[in-house]
C-alpha cells in the first residue's frame, strides 16, 4: 500500500491515488498535476456567490464566470460592468485589440445565430458568406442587408428611416457638413383652389397634381382639364400650396385654354402659400392675368420654389 501522510491540516500522497467512489473535500484542494475528469463535472452546484476562473499563460482571467452577477467574461473579470447582469457575455476589455474570431473552412462562412423558444430555431443571424466575401444581416429567416466585398450596402427589403426627427444623410462630403446633409424628403398629392382678385368661381374649382420636396426646395405641378370658372373675376391665383415660400419668389410655367386673357408671356409666381399668374408684355410692363370665364376650360401650372419648412 502506498505511503499516505496525514495530519490535522493536510492530506498528502507521494504516489497516485485512485478513488473508486465519491471524494468529498470540505476545504481548499490544490492539484499540482493534470486534473482529468472522465465523467461529467459540475461546479458550484449549491449556487453560492462564488466565481469560477481559468488562467492562461498571459491572462489571469482567460475564462471568468461571475457567480454573483450571472455573467461570463473572456479575458475580463468584470463582465457585469458591460451590460445586463443576466445572459451577459463579454470578450476582452475596453483597451487593446481584443475581440472574438469565428473560424470556418475556406469554402464556407461563419455565423452568429439568435434564437428564441418558438418553433423556428433561427430568428436572426449575422453571417459571413465566403463565396461572395460579404456580410449578411438576416432577420425572420431572410437576408435583409448585405455589405458587399466592395463596401456597398444593399438593403434587400424594407426602407432606411430614422426613428427620431432631425437626422439626415451627408452626400458629397467626408464629415457631418450641414451644407451636404439631405435631411428632408417628401412627396404627395396637391390640390390648389382657383380664386380671383375680384371674385371667386361660383363653385369651388381646384387643380390637382403632385408635389416633391427635397431639402428646402419644392416642385409641384397641377391641372384641371374640365374647369368652370363662372363667377370669377380679376387676377387669377391659386391657394393651398403645401409649403410657404421662404420669401424669394418661385417662378414657374403655365398653359391654359379659354380661361385667361393673356397677350404677353405668362408665368407662375409663388409667394407664401399662393401661386399667382402674371404676364410680361414688354420690358417695362408686367401685369396680373385676369379670369376669362368659360364652362369647360383647361389650366396647367408648375413651379419650383424655396421654403423654410
Amino acid at each position: 500500500m502506498p505511503y499516505v501522510g496525514r495530519d490535522a491540516a493536510s492530506f498528502t500522497t507521494v504516489v497516485d491515488v485512485t478513488v473508486s467512489d465519491d471524494l468529498t473535500v470540505t476545504d481548499d484542494a490544490a492539484i499540482g498535476g493534470v486534473l482529468s475528469a472522465k465523467g461529467g463535472a459540475v461546479f458550484n452546484e449549491d449556487s453560492a456567490d462564488v466565481d469560477f476562473r481559468v488562467e492562461s499563460n498571459g491572462n489571469a482571467n482567460m475564462l471568468f464566470v461571475d457567480g454573483g452577477n450571472d455573467a461570463v467574461g473572456i479575458g475580463n473579470n468584470n463582465p457585469a460592468d458591460y451590460g445586463a447582469l443576466i445572459d451577459n457575455f463579454v470578450i476582452g476589455t475596453t483597451s487593446g485589440n481584443n475581440g472574438m474570431t469565428i473560424a470556418s473552412g475556406t469554402d464556407s462562412g461563419g455565423r452568429i445565430c439568435f434564437a428564441d423558444n418558438t418553433s423556428s430555431p433561427q430568428r436572426g443571424m449575422i453571417e459571413y458568406a465566403h463565396a461572395s466575401d460579404s456580410m449578411l444581416l438576416n432577420a425572420n429567416g431572410a437576408t435583409r442587408i448585405t455589405i458587399t466585398s466592395g463596401g456597398d450596402i444593399d438593403v434587400e427589403t424594407g426602407d432606411i428611416f430614422f426613428s427620431t426627427a432631425g437626422k439626415g444623410i451627408v452626400l458629397g462630403a467626408t464629415s457631418n457638413t450641414a451644407a451636404n446633409t439631405l435631411d428632408d424628403y417628401e412627396e404627395g398629392a396637391i390640390s390648389v383652389l382657383m380664386q380671383g382678385g375680384n371674385g371667386n368661381p361660383n363653385t369651388n374649382v381646384s387643380l390637382t397634381g403632385q408635389y416633391t420636396k427635397v431639402g428646402n426646395m419644392v416642385a409641384f405641378r397641377a391641372q384641371n382639364e374640365s374647369l368652370n370658372n363662372t363667377g370669377a373675376g380679376g387676377p387669377i391665383h391659386f391657394s393651398g400650396l403645401p409649403f410657404a415660400s421662404s420669401g424669394a419668389y418661385g417662378i414657374g410655367t403655365l398653359a391654359w385654354d379659354d380661361l385667361a386673357t393673356i397677350t404677353g408671356i405668362p408665368y407662375t409666381l409663388v409667394s407664401g402659400n399662393i401661386a399667382y399668374i402674371y404676364e410680361n408684355r414688354n420690358q417695362a410692363n408686367t401685369i396680373a392675368v385676369n379670369h376669362h370665364v368659360d364652362t369647360a376650360g383647361k389650366f396647367y401650372i408648375s413651379c419650383v420654389y424655396q421654403t423654410n419648412a
